[in-house]
């Protein structure tokens, strides 16, 4: 009966998500003035970034809504322990942990049954592959005493530095636990070194939730249960 009433209940958001991109719709093609009017154009709330935004917003509900998706974000302060409550609801370290703060952009981790190896998706990595664009020329011209008083530079820094020097992207797929760390690992040290080198980091870039990185893996203590419909999703937010 329960699994009738959750059908019921995504129909009708559906229906009232399709409702609001029908009315964004309509917003998009609203005429500004009318034709052979010489009033001033109207001073509209909305403009087309954001009724673009609100699109992006509503399709990624409506993927959810299919998906019969729940997002349960964890959050708290830095270094409140956030990644180490994840990996305690998934049965594995799938986050890394470190001294300082690990994550640099949020992460969706997604019980995904019969994934027993960790697979990262990172598939907007565009706006990352042209920071490191911007880092190579600023790690040629700067000068590296003045960095080393700026920026601790330990060893998973100075890796991160010489890959930069060499031109490497980041991959959009990774398989298994270390793989994902040093990925995760270096997006935290990008941050860093982006900023002391006074350079932006895309952050808006990954405004957008299915923007930002996603690790599929089925979750011990919900493996080899029966199958319910919906799927379970966490979500890794950086502290602030």
């Amino acid at each position: 009966m329960y699994t009738q009433t959750l059908y019921e209940l995504s129909q009708e958001a559906e229906r009232l998500l399709q409702l609001s991109r029908q009315q964004l719709q309509l917003l998009e093609k609203m005429p500004l003035s009318v034709p052979g009017d010489d009033a001033p154009q109207l001073a509209l709330p909305w403009s087309q970034p954001n009724i673009a935004e609100r699109h992006a917003m509503l399709n990624n509900e409506l993927r959810k809504i299919s998906r019969l998706e729940m997002v349960l974000a964890i959050v708290g302060t830095m270094k409140a322990g956030k990644s180490t409550t994840i990996n305690a609801i998934v049965g594995t370290e799938v986050l890394p942990n470190r001294n300082r703060p690990m994550t640099a952009l949020p992460t969706l981790i997604r019980h995904t049954p019969g994934q027993k190896e960790p697979v990262l998706h990172f598939s907007h990595v565009a706006p990352i592959d042209c920071l490191i664009q911007k880092l190579q020329q600023r790690l040629r011209d700067c000068d590296i005493k003045h960095l080393t008083d700026v920026l601790e530079i330990d060893k998973d820094m100075r890796a991160l530095m010489q890959r930069i020097e060499n031109g490497v992207a980041f991959e959009k797929y990774y398989l298994g636990a270390q793989p994902i760390f040093h990925c995760l690992k270096s997006l935290n040290d990008l941050v860093r070194l982006a900023k002391a080198l006074d350079v932006d980091f895309p952050f808006s870039a990954y405004a957008a939730i299915e923007h930002i990185p996603v690790i599929e893996v089925e979750f011990v203590h919900l493996a080899g249960l029966e199958s319910y419909p919906g799927q379970l999703t966490l979500l890794d937010t950086p502290g602030p």
